[in-house]
Parts: C-alpha cells; sequence; structure tokens
C-alpha cells in the first residue's frame, strides 16, 4: 500500500512542476489580458509579481515531492 501511495505523490509531484512550467510560459500572455482591464492596470506589477510566485510554489513544491517519494520508493522506506 505504502509503495502505491509513494507513487501516486510522485506522479502527483510531476503534475505540480508541469503546472508551474506552464504557468511561466503562459503569464506574459495573461499579464497583457488582464492589463486590458483599466481596474488592474495600476496594479500589473503586484499581479505579475503573485503569478511568477504561484509558479515557483508550483515547481518548488513539486520538485520537493518528487524527490521525497522517489528517495521512498529506491530505498524501499516505509515512512
Amino acid at each position: 500500500m505504502d509503495r502505491n501511495k509513494s507513487i501516486f505523490h510522485l506522479i502527483y509531484g510531476i503534475l505540480l512542476v508541469l503546472m508551474g512550467l506552464m504557468l511561466f510560459v503562459q503569464a506574459p500572455q495573461v499579464m497583457e489580458r488582464i492589463v486590458q482591464i483599466e481596474y488592474y492596470a495600476p496594479i500589473k506589477w503586484f499581479i505579475r509579481i503573485i503569478i511568477y510566485l504561484i509558479a515557483v510554489m508550483l515547481v518548488v513544491g513539486g520538485g520537493r515531492k518528487i524527490y521525497d517519494n522517489y528517495k521512498k520508493l529506491t530505498t524501499g522506506d516505509s515512512n
């Protein structure tokens, strides 16, 4: 059961990293659409920082999940 759980978390970590990378790619396109809305134009720098911060958190969190669960699978650790 623990092996299946580790495999699931490993796949989940890979998906998190991929979503973070996709957010990095999509951020400039999203920012163009957001700036077109007059209400958000004055705080476009803040929105850009938040989008990239979310992307970094996804990549780092997914990378950590991949590292921890890959280590569990290769060593056979049940914790």
